[in-house]
């Protein structure tokens, strides 16, 4: 699989295949706008391998009660699963794309409380501007991991989707004179390096059932910026185009990226719940919307992070090869004989389906393949609760 960066702007991993599994399953992207020292060697990576066949004080009382009453209710009417859908015709970047860091909590529950007062204070007082995206992150300690934190997000929250990304230990440090008041809480001599992101719901959402295209990109680097390096997007879009979706990939669509909504990034300093908010009128989505989803969802964090051992069970197991090894192993052959110089890598892929009879928790597989292999990257996207794409990846 191969990584370049394009324009300067975009982070694309794409892995030339051959064989039904190259060509039909998405591929794993991390978007956002960089400088030279944005992310570091994180962003400049050449290339990577996938080890895995697989967020108004009113003065009369009675005024304040009827209005809260009001926002009560437009918040219970407001549908969760209502999602802002960010693609458009739109050339120009959003009218405001910052990051406001708060006071550092000692807990996630204290965090929660945090953003759910920054945002309070927003629906009282919301800036007029047309559209935006806001960023509002707690500091905790270093201890909250972000694996363990999405891990605990249970099945019974509706907070879709849901995402998982770590880079290896020694690469995603950032500019943290970008950061927008992080060198507050971090020591300013030294980099504070990337360990995991977790995300649920979602700011801001780009899907779509067409190719991917310049349009589609020019939409999705309109809610980034340099100066708010932590608004990233994360996602993955298929490796071949003309091909058409097996079924279990149909949820991805042609590509599918999000900012998540609520987030946990884990570094090695200290970690950072936040929540963002993304709105655009012109896209029928309005600040007002967006800020009452986030106060929805805040509802459904949970607050308690419980760590608990890796132990994957899975029973009767049964496998099926497409193709199948003997006509597998013929390609090969066959395509060594046919293979000259001019090709720089080949990845000849098969698929393997993997029928249990017991049900597979999917973090619990990412968290066993995170242990199994401390030195790799893994990500995890999971779309709705029955649909996830998880990968463990070498080199970067």
């Amino acid at each position: 699989m191969q990584a370049r960066i394009q324009h300067d702007r975009l982070c694309v991993l794409e892995a030339p295949g051959l064989g039904p599994a190259a060509q039909r399953r998405p591929r794993p992207l991390l978007l956002g706008r960089r400088s030279l020292n944005t992310y570091g060697n994180f962003a400049s990576a050449n290339r990577i391998h996938i080890a895995a066949s697989k967020l108004i004080h009113i003065s009369n009382p009675v005024s304040r009660t009827n209005c809260e009453a009001k926002a009560d209710s437009e918040v219970k009417e407001m549908d969760i699963n209502e999602v802002f859908i960010g693609l458009g015709d739109a050339e120009t970047p959003v009218k405001i794309c910052q990051t406001h860091t708060l006071p550092a909590a000692l807990t996630v529950a204290e965090a929660v409380r945090k953003l759910k007062s920054a945002i309070a204070d927003l629906k009282s007082c919301p800036p007029a501007l047309e559209s935006g995206i806001l960023r509002f992150q707690v500091p905790l300690p270093q201890d909250v991991k972000a694996l363990d934190w999405l891990r605990c997000q249970g099945q019974s929250s509706r907070l879709f989707p849901r995402c998982y990304f770590s880079p290896k230990s020694s690469h995603g440090h950032i500019d943290e004179s970008k950061t927008n008041g992080l060198n507050k809480h971090m020591n300013q001599r030294n980099k504070n390096i990337l360990k995991g992101v977790a995300g649920i719901g979602s700011a801001v959402l780009f899907k779509s059932l067409n190719r991917f295209s310049a349009n589609d990109w020019k939409a999705i680097r309109r809610f980034l910026s340099v100066d708010s390096p932590l608004i990233r997007v994360y996602g993955s879009i298929r490796f071949n185009s003309e091909a058409e979706p097996s079924l279990e990939w149909s949820g991805f669509s042609f590509f599918y990226f999000v900012v998540p909504q609520i987030e946990l990034d884990e570094f090695d300093r200290c970690s950072f719940l936040a929540a963002t908010i993304a709105w655009d009128n012109s896209l029928s989505w309005t600040l007002k919307n967006s800020l009452n989803k986030l106060e929805l969802s805040l509802q459904q964090v949970s607050c308690e992070i419980k760590k608990t051992g890796n132990r994957l069970h899975v029973a009767g197991i049964k496998k099926d090869h497409l193709p199948d090894e003997p006509t597998w192993e013929a390609a090969i052959q066959e395509f060594s004989k046919a293979a000259n110089s001019s090709f720089r890598k080949v990845v000849l892929a098969r698929r393997t389906q993997l029928r249990t009879e017991t049900e597979v928790d999917s973090l619990e597989l990412l968290a066993c393949l995170q242990e199994k292999d401390q030195d790799f990257f893994q990500f995890y996207l999971e779309v709705d609760a029955s649909t996830s794409f998880i990968g463990s990846t070498e080199q970067l």
